[in-house]
């Protein structure tokens, strides 16, 4: 009698890097572009109405610049509290 898999783990379908396939397949789904090599995301913390930036790039020390200085599509962020990440 066969027995089935445990529910952690799934039957190998015996074709290598059909894994790692499936999740380039998903990350594309989801947005995320190949060329981008950076993600800054930031976001309010005061008291206006909220907003959040989602900005990918491969251009570091540029992105960092408009960042800083409230320029490029962060300039949204100008007279406001917020906090940013880097992924």
């Amino acid at each position: 009698m066969k027995s089935n898999p445990s529910p952690s783990r799934l039957p190998s379908s015996g074709r290598p890097g059909l894994g790692t396939a499936t999740a380039v397949s998903l990350a594309l789904a989801a947005g995320v572009s190949a060329k981008d090599l950076f993600e800054f995301n930031a976001a309010t913390t005061d008291a206006l109405p909220p907003l959040t930036i989602t900005q990918g790039t491969s251009n570091l020390p540029d992105r960092i610049t408009d960042l800083i200085e409230g320029t490029g599509q962060f300039n949204q962020l100008n007279n406001r509290e917020f906090v940013a990440s880097l992924r």
